[in-house]
């Protein structure tokens, strides 16, 4: 029985219905929205119930013919069986309130497609191989933006409290240095690139010292740290390694589908 289900879940259609599968399940998330047509919301629901028992038996086919032993020693199987997991629980808890963040996690099922597709699986070894050195980058970032939110909050935060009355309806911008959460938040936006508009608001408050306070920002954690993420990334990324992605078994199948077929039209043509 088990090389009948071995002999089921490795064969090539199987692993192109299976990818094509995910392809028009992808596309069935994106039309997902609020307050959809009746109609079109049975269908998507009807969409998702399929997909997650195509999945569910695919997985629990994959167990059955591997054997637990050698299916948890590959990657790809235990992202699988998670992705599984989470789905079932999801249509288990459907009812229950405060849990619909668990649909969330059907956007996963979209990296099943990098176990087909060489490049995608290589890109994301590579981004794998590289979060030990970007949690150390990660560490000095929230360093510099603690040192940031500190400084700004003991130089400016007086003034806006002192000059309240200045600003329209004599509120406070949202965007201040009054309290450390607001100085996080307002230098976390000057890393996104949004600066000018609360440099002025600093200004208008205090004086001009606010100008190499919010350049220091940009400078040192914009363009120094967060392009140190990019160059720590593109280290990674050898020019030779992606030209010529190497095929796993999975895309042999697939393209071994494909000849299936092709060979199928050329004997029909004659």
């Amino acid at each position: 029985f088990q090389e009948w289900v071995s002999f089921i879940v490795s064969d090539p259609f199987v692993e192109l219905f299976i990818t094509l599968c995910i392809v028009v399940n992808t596309m069935f998330m994106a039309m997902d929205h609020h307050d959809m047509n009746p109609e079109l919301e049975k269908v998507l629901k009807s969409g998702n119930y399929f997909f997650t028992a195509t999945f569910a038996i695919e997985a629990s086919m994959k167990l059955m013919a591997m054997s637990p032993k050698y299916y948890f020693q590959e990657g790809w199987n235990i992202f699988d069986f998670i992705i599984v997991a989470l789905s079932l629980l999801e249509l288990g808890l459907e009812g229950v309130q405060g849990l619909s963040v668990l649909r969330s996690f059907r956007l996963l099922r979209v990296f099943k497609l990098a176990k087909s597709w060489p490049t995608m699986n290589l890109l994301i070894s590579i981004m794998g191989r590289t979060m030990g050195a970007l949690g150390n980058l990660t560490f000095v970032l929230c360093i510099i933006i603690f040192i940031f939110a500190v400084m700004g909050m003991q130089l400016f935060g007086k003034n806006y409290i002192d000059h309240k009355d200045k600003f329209i309806d004599h509120e406070l911008p949202r965007w201040n240095f009054t309290d450390f959460m607001h100085s996080f938040m307002i230098v976390f936006r000057v890393l996104c690139g949004e600066w000018i508009e609360s440099m002025w608001d600093c200004m208008y408050v205090g004086d001009v010292s606010c100008i190499p306070f919010f350049l220091a920002t940009v400078v040192i954690g914009n363009h120094v740290v967060l392009n140190l993420f990019l160059a720590l990334l593109l280290s990674n990324f050898g020019s030779s390694s992606l030209s010529a992605p190497t095929a796993d078994n999975d895309t042999n199948k697939i393209a071994e589908a494909f000849n299936r077929i092709s060979r199928f039209k050329n004997w029909v043509k004659r």
